[in-house]
């Protein structure tokens, strides 16, 4: 329960909308409420989110935050269909709140009193979260639940095809505290990449750059990054098993795209791109061959991104020159 808080109150820094105070304050308000106020609303013990779930919330709260309201219902339900859990309801509600659908944000919100409790936010803190969200949409909501006495429109009032401005008349005013990143830093405001990779996709060392379009997109329910990248290599040695045959310089360009499976700090790569090798043989000095090829390949492997930035990547590459090779490949890197 303690990943839990951890998680939840680092996205708390951001400091716009009153989600982050709730997250922020749990650990110092739940020492501080006496009496009546500081008993738990649910007599269950305390329930543990996966890592999974933890990681849908982190992203959704930080894209609350940010504005991206329908991305963040569509990881909240996504969330909630792996376990309902309080805190999941009540992010739940507010986004919905935020995009203008007061029906579906009661029905979350009220969820948010009765679901599964996690330890942290205590969830008498939840639970008078919740209410505070139900008085703001009672007063926000109530011109257009008027309108919707008199409309033909079953299904209650319509979802915006574009998200509002966030509305920070209710919310904190602090500036968004960015010394502390969260995790949701790996991709969402990262999508640039430096590294060096070792063997790898260059069949010898090369130096890399990729950029990253697709961030934080889902198909069939799993997470996924979508970029491209390109490297340029040069090293001396014994290429034979790619190009070539003998001691010589060989010269390696991979061009590729690369998409990233689960997301959070640790997930699965996969590349798949066409790299051009030119080798030069040379014997005392004096050049005595050249050759060339021009071929496709697969890799998969591990990636490690930590929220500063640091880049680890560890993986297998498969492609075909004088014969097909698997070669082994170490990434160190940075992103920004």
């Amino acid at each position: 329960m303690n990943h839990s808080a951890r998680r939840i109150g680092k996205v708390s820094t951001c400091g716009v909308i009153g989600i982050a105070l709730m997250l922020a304050v749990s650990a110092s308000a739940s020492a501080q409420e006496s009496g009546d106020d500081a008993r738990p609303a649910h007599n269950e013990a305390p329930a543990a989110p996966s890592d999974a779930q933890l990681e849908l919330n982190d992203r959704a709260v930080e894209n609350i935050v940010e504005g991206n309201y329908a991305r963040a219902v569509a990881q909240l339900e996504e969330a909630v269909l792996r376990g309902e859990f309080n805190i999941l309801y009540l992010n739940l509600g507010r986004a919905y709140q935020k995009l203008g659908n007061c029906e579906k944000a009661r029905a979350a919100l009220t969820k948010a009193k009765d679901a599964p409790a996690v330890a942290e936010p205590a969830p008498h803190l939840v639970e008078k979260k919740a209410d505070q969200y139900l008085a703001e949409i009672d007063a926000s909501c109530a011109e257009e639940t008027d309108a919707l006495t008199t409309s033909d429109e079953p299904n209650g009032p319509r979802v915006p095809e574009e998200p509002s401005e966030p509305n920070t008349t209710n919310d904190v005013k602090s500036a968004p505290d960015t010394s502390a990143p969260t995790s949701t830093d790996v991709r969402g405001r990262r999508p640039n990449l430096l590294y060096l990779e070792v063997v790898g996709h260059g069949g010898a060392s090369t130096f890399n750059y990729e950029r990253f379009f697709h961030i934080d997109e889902t198909f069939w329910g799993i997470e996924y990054d979508l970029g491209v990248g390109i490297g340029i290599g040069h090293s001396e040695g014994e290429f034979d098993f790619l190009v070539g045959d003998g001691t010589g310089q060989l010269t390696s360009l991979p061009v590729y795209a690369t998409t990233t499976f689960f997301g959070g700090h640790h997930s699965l790569l996969v590349q798949l791109g066409v790299v051009a090798a030119s080798f030069k043989a040379r014997e005392d000095g004096v050049l005595t061959g050249t050759a060339g090829a021009i071929t496709g390949f697969a890799q998969a492997g591990y990636q490690y991104q930590a929220d500063g930035g640091f880049l680890l990547r560890a993986t297998l590459t498969t492609a075909k020159f004088n014969k097909r090779v698997v070669l082994p490949g170490l990434s160190l890197g940075w992103s920004f």
